[in-house]
């Protein structure tokens, strides 16, 4: 993903390497977008995005999942939490598309 948004410049990538990382970064600045994966160390993706719909910084900011969970009920138990969801593996083309999207 950092190579992805390090050669596309229209775009600030920010990294959290875990759920709790992600929660005081989110809270920290103020945000556009959010890609989140969906099995992050700590608590979950999804528990991460319910949390931060709570707030009223985020709660009309897209959140993006982006994981390797392709199970329909795994995408069916994301609905109304998150914006989109885009699998793994993705095309490049295909992840700034929804990026581009979320933000109009």
């Amino acid at each position: 993903m950092k190579s992805i948004f390090d050669m596309e410049k229209n775009h600030t990538l920010k990294l959290a390497e875990s759920s709790e990382l992600g929660w005081e970064m989110a809270l920290s600045h103020n945000f556009d977008l959010i890609l989140m994966d969906i099995n992050l160390p700590g608590i979950s993706g999804r528990e991460l995005a319910e949390k931060l719909r709570e707030t009223e910084q985020y709660k009309n900011k897209p959140i993006i999942a982006v994981s390797a969970c392709v199970m329909k009920s795994d995408t069916e138990s994301t609905r109304g939490v998150f914006d989109a969801y885009i699998s793994k593996p993705f095309q490049v083309a295909e992840l700034l598309s929804v990026v581009e999207e979320q933000l109009k």
